[in-house]
């Protein structure tokens, strides 16, 4: 059995990351598109760390759990 107390904590922190992502996300291309590039900067270096994370832990999980489906 996969141990439920790694996998749900790490799924807790993932998702709700994923959550504060798309505000963040939709602030920063807004901020860009306004051009003002200083401001969207400072976001940015906050939301593309983030966004990384969750895009490359989200392949995984879908990777990881293929084989039980």
């Amino acid at each position: 059995e996969i141990m439920p107390s790694l996998v749900g904590s790490e799924m807790c922190i993932r998702d709700r990351l994923s959550v504060a992502v798309l505000p963040l996300a939709l602030f920063s291309i807004y901020r860009g598109i306004t051009l003002e590039f200083d401001k969207h900067k400072k976001i940015v270096k906050w939301t593309f760390p983030i966004w990384m994370y969750v895009a490359i832990t989200g392949v995984m999980v879908y990777i990881f759990m293929t084989p039980y489906y």
